[in-house]
Formats: C-alpha cells, sequence, structure tokens
C-alpha cells in the first residue's frame, strides 16, 4: 500500500514530534531529520543513492514523482552517450532484516512488501524527498540498502529480420549438415521435452497463437501481455510438433508460460516478480533480454539478483530453476556480456549467436563470461543472403503472418534453453549446476580456426566469441541419461585488496596489480571479482583476471564510454576446471590518452567444488580417501588433485594438503 498523497515532510514532521516523546530507551525511534522540501535542483548535477549504486546525474523534474534524469558529462573531452537516460521515481527501495522492517511499519512507514522477503518499498511523493529519504533510511539499524528506485532502459535481444528465409535449418540445416543444434538427433533418441515447464520471460507471449496454443499452461501465466518478440522467442523453444502447422520449437512437447519483465515501466521490482515467479514450477526460465548493449556497466539490482538466486537454488524442488540468458547484440558497440549483471550472473547461462556458416555472428558480443552459442542469423553467405530463424509470429492487423524470420541472441537463448528441456526430460534430476557443467562437456567447436581459441590450465577449449562452443542437443540427452551430480557447490572468498593505484595513461604493458591468496584446492566454476575504480574516463581501462597457472581471462576492455566511477562484479567462466590454489592476479591498465583513472580496490571470490571431498558428500572423511585411489585406478578426472593434467602419486599428497587446508 502506497502512502497517502499528502506530503512526505510533514509525515516526518510528526512522526518525529512522536519520536520525541518516546522513552529515551528507544534506540530506533524515528529520525528527528527532516526532508528539505522542494529543492530546485533541475539541471543541477546531484548525487543519487541509486538501487544499483551511486549515480551522477541532472533531474529534470525533482518535484514530480517521476522524472528522467540525465548522467553528469564526464570532466573528460573523450565521446560519451549523451542519449542515456534514466528514470527516477519517488520511491525508496529498502533490504533489510524483517525485524527492521516491522519497526519502520510500527513508527508510520508505509511500506510495501516485495515477494522476495526483507525487500520492501516507501513512496515519498517526489523524487527529491525520496532522495532524501534514502539517506534518512539508510542509516537506520537493520537496513542494508536504502535507495532510490532507478530504472535504467531494457531491451529485446532480436536483429531486425529478413521475412524471406523461413526456414527451420537452425534444428537440421540442408546445406551445412553440422551446423545445427541437433535437435533432430535428441528426437531421435525420444526426447522432445515432454514433462519439462518452460517460462518465457519477456514481453509477452500471443500464447493463443495456432502453433503455441497446444503446449499453452495456463497456470504458469504471470498476466496477458502479448508481442512479436516473445511470440517469437517461445516459438523457437516451444512451438508445437506434428500438426502440419508450422515449424517446431526444439523442444515441441514441453510446456510453457509467460511472464513480463519492466520494458517500459521504471522498476526493477517487476523484473524481480517475473524472474521468481512460479519457479517451484517452472524448470526453465528463458530470458530474451537484458540492459541496452552500450558498452556500459549495468549491475543487478539486489532484488533482481535475489530473484535469480533464489530461483537457481531453490526452484524446481531444491534443483534451481535453470536461467538461460541472451548474451546481448552489441559486438559492434563493444559491448561485452561481462558488463551485463543478468548474463554475467553465476546463476545463468549466457549464450551468444552464431550464424548459419559457423562464423561469429556480426553483432554477438565477446566476454569471459560467454558460456555458449546456438545458431541464429549474422553470417553472410556468397548468395549475399542472411539465413534468420523460422519461428512463430504475433498477427497484427497490419500483417495476419503467422510466421516470421527472427534473430539476434534472442533466438540463440531459446535454442539453447529448448535443448536444456531435452535434457531435462531425458534426467529429470539434474541440478542447475549441473546443466551448467553437462553444456560445457558436450559442446561442439565451431569456427576451428579462430585465432581465439585456447585452452586453460585444465585443458578445456574457450573463444571470447563463442564461449565452450555451440549448444549439441544430441550429446547433451546422451550425456544426460548417465549424468553424476556435481559436487556440492563450495565458495571461497579471499578478500578485499587495496590499491588506490593511479592508472599509467596509455600503458597497457604496465598494469596496476592486485594479488589474492587462494588456499583450499577448488575445482573451478565461476571466479567473481569486485573492482572498483574512479577517474575522468573509465572507459581507458582493460581489467584481466590471471589465474595461479598463468590463465587471463579479459573481463574489460578500452572503449568510448566515458563514466567516472566504477562497483561491478566481473564474473568469468574462462578457468571452468582449473585448479584455484595459489595466486590470483588482477592487471588493470589504461588503453587511450589523456584522462586519470585509479584503481581503488577489487575482491575476489572463486566458486566450485571442493577437490578434497572426493565422494561429493559434504563431508570429509576415510571415504574421500577410497573414492581418489578409486579415481587414481580409473584415471577419473578430479583425481588430478593438482591440476597438472596428469594423474600419478604427486596427486595423492595434493588431496592431503586440501584436506589439511579444508574446505
Amino acid at each position: 500500500m502506497h502512502r497517502p498523497s499528502a506530503s512526505i515532510t510533514a509525515f516526518l514532521s510528526a512522526a518525529a514530534a512522536t519520536a520525541a516523546a518516546a522513552p529515551p530507551s528507544d534506540q530506533h525511534a524515528q529520525p528527528t531529520t527532516l526532508i528539505p522540501a522542494q529543492v530546485p535542483f533541475a539541471f543541477v548535477p546531484v548525487k543519487v543513492r541509486a538501487t544499483f549504486g551511486t549515480l551522477d546525474v541532472s533531474i529534470a523534474e525533482p518535484n514530480a514523482r517521476l522524472s528522467i534524469a540525465t548522467p553528469t558529462k564526464p570532466a573528460s573531452d573523450k565521446p560519451w552517450d549523451a542519449t542515456r537516460s534514466y528514470t527516477i521515481t519517488d520511491r525508496v527501495a529498502l533490504q533489510a532484516t524483517d525485524t527492521a522492517l516491522a519497526q519502520l511499519e510500527a513508527r508510520g512507514y508505509a511500506l510495501e512488501r516485495a515477494a522476495m522477503p526483507g525487500f520492501a518499498y516507501v513512496t515519498a511523493g517526489t523524487v527529491t524527498d525520496a532522495i532524501a529519504l534514502a539517506d534518512i533510511l539508510a542509516e537506520e539499524p537493520g537496513v542494508s540498502r536504502a535507495a532510490v528506485e532507478v530504472s535504467r532502459p531494457y531491451a529485446s535481444r532480436a536483429v531486425p529480420n529478413d521475412p524471406d528465409i523461413p526456414l527451420a535449418w537452425h534444428l537440421e540445416n540442408d546445406q551445412i549438415p553440422t551446423n545445427d543444434i541437433n535437435a533432430v538427433g535428441a528426437w531421435s533418441r525420444g526426447y522432445t521435452g515432454q514433462g519439462v515447464t518452460i517460462g518465457v520471460v519477456d514481453e509477452g507471449v500471443a500464447s493463443f497463437h495456432e502453433d503455441l496454443f497446444a503446449n499453452r499452461n495456463s497456470n504458469l501465466f504471470q498476466n496477458g501481455t502479448v508481442s512479436f518478440h516473445g511470440t517469437a522467442v517461445a516459438g523457437i523453444a516451444v512451438a508445437a510438433g506434428n500438426n502440419d502447422l508450422g515449424a517446431a520449437g526444439v523442444a515441441y512437447n514441453a510446456t510453457f508460460g509467460s511472464q513480463t519483465y519492466a520494458q517500459f515501466a521504471p522498476t526493477e521490482q517487476i523484473n524481480a516478480d517475473a524472474l521468481a515467479f512460479k519457479n517451484d514450477q517452472i524448470d526453465i526460465k528463458n530470458n530474451s533480454w537484458g540492459p541496452l548493449d552500450n558498452g556500459f556497466l549495468h549491475p543487478l539490482d539486489p532484488i533482481e539478483l535475489a530473484a535469480i538466486e533464489d530461483g537457481a537454488t531453490n526452484g524446481r524442488g531444491g534443483l534451481g530453476t535453470v536461467f538461460v540468458w541472451a548474451a546481448g547484440n552489441g559486438g559492434n558497440n563493444d559491448d561485452r556480456p561481462d558488463y551485463d549483471g543478468f548474463a554475467a550472473s553465476r546463476h545463468t547461462i549466457a549464450i551468444g549467436s552464431v550464424g548459419h556458416l559457423g562464423r561469429r555472428a556480426t553483432y554477438n558480443e565477446r566476454g569471459s563470461a560467454m558460456f555458449a552459442v546456438a545458431f541464429s542469423n549474422g553470417n553472410t553467405g556468397p548468395d549475399n543472403v542472411q539465413r534468420q530463424i523460422f519461428t512463430t509470429r504475433h498477427p497484427t492487423t497490419s500483417s495476419g503472418d503467422a510466421y516470421t524470420g527472427f534473430g539476434g541472441t534472442s533466438a540463440a537463448a531459446p535454442s539453447a534453453t529448448g535443448a536444456v528441456a531435452l535434457a531435462l526430460e531425458a534426467n529429470p534430476n539434474l541440478t542447475q549446476r549441473d546443466v551448467q557443467h553437462l553444456i560445457a562437456d558436450t559442446v561442439r567447436i565451431v569456427d576451428d580456426e579462430n585465432a581465439d581459441w585456447s585452452t586453460n590450465a585444465s585443458g578445456r577449449l574457450f573463444n571470447e566469441n563463442y564461449g565452450f562452443g555451440v549448444i549439441d542437443a544430441e550429446a547433451m540427452v546422451e550425456a544426460a541419461e548417465t549424468w553424476n551430480h556435481v559436487g556440492p557447490a563450495f565458495s571461497y572468498d579471499a578478500g578485499t585488496k587495496t590499491a588506490n593505484a593511479d592508472l599509467i595513461d596509455n600503458d597497457h604493458d604496465n598494469p596496476a596489480e592486485l594479488t589474492f591468496k587462494v588456499a583450499p584446492q577448488i575445482k573451478t566454476e565461476h571466479v567473481e571479482i569486485r573492482v572498483r575504480m574512479t577517474g575522468t574516463y573509465l572507459g581507458d581501462a582493460r581489467i584481466e583476471l590471471v589465474s595461479p597457472r598463468g590463465t587471463v581471462a579479459r573481463l574489460a576492455d578500452t572503449r568510448f564510454n566515458g563514466f567516472d566511477t566504477m562497483d561491478h562484479l566481473y564474473t568469468s567462466v574462462r578457468h571452468w576446471d582449473e585448479r584455484a590454489a595459489g595466486t590470483w592476479t588482477l592487471r588493470v591498465s589504461d588503453g587511450a590518452p589523456g584522462d586519470t583513472n585509479t584503481l581503488i580496490d577489487a575482491s575476489l571470490t572463486v566458486h566450485g567444488t571442493c577437490l578434497a571431498d572426493q565422494d561429493r558428500s559434504g563431508t570429509i572423511d576415510i571415504d574421500d580417501y577410497f573414492t581418489w585411489l578409486t579415481g587414481f585406478n580409473t584415471l577419473q578426472p578430479d583425481a588430478d588433485v593438482n591440476g597438472d593434467r596428469a594423474i600419478n602419486s604427486s596427486d595423492f599428497f595434493a588431496w592431503l594438503t586440501a584436506v589439511t587446508v579444508g574446505c
């Protein structure tokens, strides 16, 4: 319930008077600080405690309930995006303990509780009042975050399509047989997605379409909105098969529902509600959308992060809902999935695009968070034609066509989602982390002559353009049939290291460095590093993370995008399966002249499995020795504890060390 229209200033004044009469022992009384009324700072630079970090912006209508806010121009004279803007509201987002929220309500705050526990909102009346109220509530006991609700623009991740090529070649490529998702091979094994549920988080789906209606699950619909984009996405994953209509989705016997992200509404709460919607019933959520592909950093709002983490951890009865995410179409804007908090999250699977010729799609992004690719448009053949993805279309009054060509990573992601659905039919007990490992283990190498392919210290191939490779649906279901669960998740926080080091201008050869010691012997999955910087043009920065065995993951690169503060969580999968024990090195350098940038500090966390726990039981005991011994005799990968890609007696001593250090 929102606060009545009376001024929040008057409300706080009354609450302050009540607090003054309270017994001195009440340490949590209403603060007496009052909000300054109607501060006239339109078009004057101000700092706003926003939902995704501190913003330096100019506010167009500070006395309104909703206003456009434009970033303050950096001091640098280099290019910057003058058209970029945010929508700032009169709501304050809170993240707090249940006790703190209850105490605020008891003192008169009308909180709107969010679906995610520990989150709430309070309406202040104007943007000005919200800015001041956020500062007040941030000091309250038990409140970990109080911030003005600020919305970034979002966009679907499709590329303008060519409707003249309505052929479902991505299922079975008649021209280049190896360049498809190998759906027919999975179908030939009897897997069609039967019993698996898919959530299409998008702009809405025309679920009564002739080729979608048969697979519509009315219990999984958040609302009834429809769109061209969402309808096209749904068709690639789950259009019905064997009905003499259109083509077929990759998982043509799965069922689906629609959830809607905040394309137009200025609130991340809408995104969180969609991402959290019925994760006890939805196996996979496809997300063919994300922040604008403009090369800027887009961290997750805490409520969005909480929704994804909760779904990936507790969805599907504790197995985890699988979040598939389009990696983005900003390759021509020097954008990277590393900059996108959604695609880069360790709880999601970032899917890029490869065209029908088996090469990087022209718009595809590069990055160390890229997990895999699937087929879409983006390659031009000798006939000067790009082959698009045939899928369902939302008929409109301007065109009654029921089918269309489609593309972008928006089209690649639902192909991957369909393949995951086939794998879950083959083995419904796969966890969300199992699915990530399954994909990494079964992808095909594509464009093998591309110079960016490299082998990490575990022997795993990786390419910033393609991640681990292209999705192969048949290989996934075949491996899923006999899959052994990965070990319990283990995370090691290597702490925060301070640099306060000015980068040498225009010099990649002499970076500022920070080192982190990791003691436990972890079989690495995701490595997260939060980097904080300040400067006059942070688009100059190149950021790289080097593992103990020398594998370099590039997380950011020099680009023409000006911003002056950074507090961003980067995530890498390039070090997948490497042994984590040892010294990790962060390198930050400057790649363009004329600006001063400073590395403040960074914090590192390694996520994976503990190699001391050989039997994957969650405890370390004598059974782990016997499991290691069996693995040693049968040459199992986990028996290579020290990660030198050889299994010998030195691994026994490495295991003893791992046991001593513990996990």
